[in-house]
Parts: C-alpha cells; structure tokens; sequence
C-alpha cells in the first residue's frame, strides 16, 4: 500500500499499527524527541499522513514542530 492509500484508511485501522509502531520507536530513541516521553497514536498519524507515511520525514517534521519548551 502507497502513501496515499493509507492515508485513506480511518485512524484506528489495523494496517497503520506498523507504521506507528516504528514512527513511536524511532521518536522515543531520537534525542531531541526522548524526553517527550509519550505520543498518542492519533498524534503519530497525523504527522505520517503529512509525509505519506514516509518514517524518515514524519521524524524529521516531528522533531521540527514539537517546541522545545517540551523536550
């Protein structure tokens, strides 16, 4: 499935689970991102469907939009 089919599909969809599962991961092992300590799974999926689940850009935008007040 592309980018653009699985940003079709509804939030709580079994074939996102993946791709939060490793969004979730790569951000609590991120150093700017690891004292967050938490992120939702509605909050994980917005910025995947920002960069057609691309995990390497959905990090990087998420990195760049969480305020630094709140690392």
């Amino acid at each position: 499935m592309n980018g653009s089919q699985l940003t079709e599909l509804p939030d709580d969809s079994e074939q996102l689970r993946p791709y939060v599962v490793n969004l979730r991961r790569a951000a609590l092992q991120a150093d700017e991102l690891s004292a967050v300590g938490t992120f939702s799974d509605c909050f994980l999926i917005r910025f995947l469907r920002a960069r057609d689940f691309d995990l390497a850009l959905s990090l990087k935008v998420q990195d760049q939009c969480i305020p630094s007040w709140k690392r």
